[in-house]
């Protein structure tokens, strides 16, 4: 809701949108936040070449289209802030992928009922966690601050 209306929704609507049968930590998730390093990356080339990008930050997210799953792993100096912040990274990666496979041809999109998410090439993957990186640079401040104002 945020990255459309640009509003964090209030307690009552979040409530009313979320799955209360399916926890965002249950094994039907697609994001996996802390995985360990080897579910989360294909092979080494796969981490070098996405890991300059997230070298300012405290977490690394990453998609595994073998795994179907988006990754967020935490650096050992990772904080609660950036564990929000890595959570909230996923989600954003998870919405782009998602859109991008909405404009690929039928054969080329993924089944609804498996998570797994086809993509060409590990050149799609840099582009799209280099778009989510931009957007989650310039939309996590002010979805905190949001945030913040409703708790307060």
């Amino acid at each position: 809701m945020y990255c459309f209306a640009g509003r964090v929704p209030t307690l009552q609507e979040g409530n009313r949108m979320e799955n209360i049968f399916s926890f965002p930590w249950s094994k039907d998730s697609p994001i996996v936040l802390g995985p360990r390093f080897k579910d989360a990356f294909q092979d080494p080339n796969s981490y070098l070449a996405i890991e300059p990008i997230f070298e300012k930050e405290r977490y690394i997210v990453t998609y595994n289209p073998s795994k179907g799953n988006i990754y967020a792993l935490l650096k050992d100096q990772a904080k609660s802030d950036d564990i929000l912040k890595a959570a909230f990274h996923a989600h954003v990666l998870l919405h782009i992928i998602h859109s991008s496979n909405q404009n690929q041809p039928p054969y080329r999109k993924h089944r609804e009922t498996d998570h797994s998410v086809f993509m060409r090439s590990i050149t799609d993957l840099q582009s799209h966690i280099t778009e989510s990186y931009k957007m989650v640079s310039a939309l996590y401040g002010p979805f905190k601050s949001k945030a913040t104002e409703q708790v307060g």
